[in-house]
């Protein structure tokens, strides 16, 4: 199924969000960690930031497989 270019443009433009938004958590997390170090105050919000990487992961997997399939319908 061909999809329309518009429709092509911002779906392209929500991976690209999703991608962002990893990179910002990973930023976060990196910052957090070299300023403070893992301690007892920080392990909450370290544990925060990786329980939000993995459902962005899982939500950017399941778009890419989404599109895919909807790539190959007749």
């Amino acid at each position: 199924m061909k999809l329309p270019d518009p429709l092509k443009r911002d779906i392209l433009d929500l991976q690209g969000r999703l991608l962002d938004l990893l990179d910002e958590v990973t930023v976060v997390e990196r910052s957090l960690l070299m300023t403070f170090g893992e301690t007892a105050e920080t392990t909450d919000s370290l544990t925060d930031l990786d329980n939000i990487r993995e459902q962005v992961q899982d939500a950017y997997r399941r778009f890419w497989i989404l599109m895919g399939n909807i790539a190959v319908t007749p």
